[in-house]
């Protein structure tokens, strides 16, 4: 009986030996302060042949600054890490979801990888987020007296989809008779878009 006490006393020293010493699994850093609201709008593997990466397509909404994407950027990488390991994760940033799908970020991208580069992922372990830093070029301020409203980014998303089914011109025509809104006003919003 006293043998059992003293091996179960030793087993329980050495496990909080080796959790005091860290050799639980460490998630990339979360941010300071108060992060602002988001929500996924998808979560993708994108892995590679030697590396495991994901894409989030993130839509933040209102009107965030460069360091409240960092935030976001910071907390969906860290939630992320507590459900999956990885070696290089890509976030998108959109203020509409209508956007995701359409190869445009308007809000910019960040990267969390290896010196912050996905083409290093190959050179660390899943999982392994002290070697991995956030990249955070692709980040910008915005003029948002360019912002399109919620309106009409709906009209934009009706454009973009006719126009890939039946050409701008018909496109134009179509989404006129369903919004109400001139083809001028279509192109105008458009346009307004492409100089976001």
């Amino acid at each position: 009986m006293r043998r059992r006490r003293i091996l179960f006393t030793l087993t329980i020293l050495v496990l909080l030996t080796f959790t005091a010493a860290g050799c639980g699994k460490q998630l990339p850093p979360q941010p300071k302060g108060e992060v602002p609201e988001y929500s996924i709008i998808k979560c993708e593997d994108t892995s590679l042949k030697n590396a495991k990466s994901y894409t989030l397509a993130i839509e933040v909404p209102g009107q965030p600054g460069v360091d409240e994407l960092k935030k976001v950027a910071q907390q969906a990488a860290h939630e992320l890490a507590k459900e999956k390991e990885f070696n290089a994760l890509s976030i998108w940033f959109y203020d509409y979801k209508e956007y995701y799908g359409y190869s445009i970020c308007p809000l910019g991208e960040v990267t969390y990888a290896p010196d912050g580069s996905i083409s290093n992922a190959k050179n660390i372990q899943p999982g392994e987020y002290d070697k991995m830093s956030f990249n955070y070029e692709n980040l910008q301020e915005k003029d948002w007296s360019k912002q399109l409203t919620a309106e009409e980014v709906k009209v934009w998303k009706k454009y973009r989809d006719k126009m890939e089914q039946v050409g701008a011109e018909k496109a134009l025509e179509l989404v006129s008779k369903e919004t109400g809104k001139s083809p001028q006003e279509i192109q105008q919003i458009y346009s307004k878009q492409s100089a976001w």
